[in-house]
């Protein structure tokens, strides 16, 4: 339960803080600590739905509505927080500085993905 708390804060905060321009702003370092906590948040939220459909943890229908809402809402977020600077002291793969077209097109489908299919779970 605190853990899904804390999602949902980091969630809704990171939702209200993030724009491209704020994000531009910001320093790399800041960026980079951002958009890690973003990963968390969806990592945990997927993690949680994952369970539940491969049986590790009961199905509970609230539970996880509760987990692709908060997916949805911050699926965008770390998208932005790839900027100059960020590409270094971090697993992210190099090429995702190289081939930004290509990762803003696949992060756009996912984002679709998940607004999508939010309602159904």
């Amino acid at each position: 339960m605190k853990k899904s708390l804390l999602a949902w804060g980091v969630a809704a905060a990171a939702t209200t803080l993030f724009s491209a321009t704020a994000s531009a702003q910001m320093k790399p370092e800041d960026q980079i600590k951002f958009r890690k906590a973003a990963f968390n948040v969806i990592a945990f939220n997927f993690g949680n739905i994952g369970a539940m459909a491969n049986d590790r943890k009961p199905y509970n229908k609230a539970e996880a509505e509760k987990n692709a809402a908060t997916i949805a809402a911050v699926a965008d977020m770390p998208w932005g927080l790839f900027g100059a600077g960020t590409d270094v002291g971090t697993k992210a793969k190099p090429e995702i500085w190289k081939e930004q077209e290509k990762y803003k097109t696949l992060a756009n489908d996912m984002q679709a993905a998940v607004t999508k299919g939010s309602g159904s779970v």
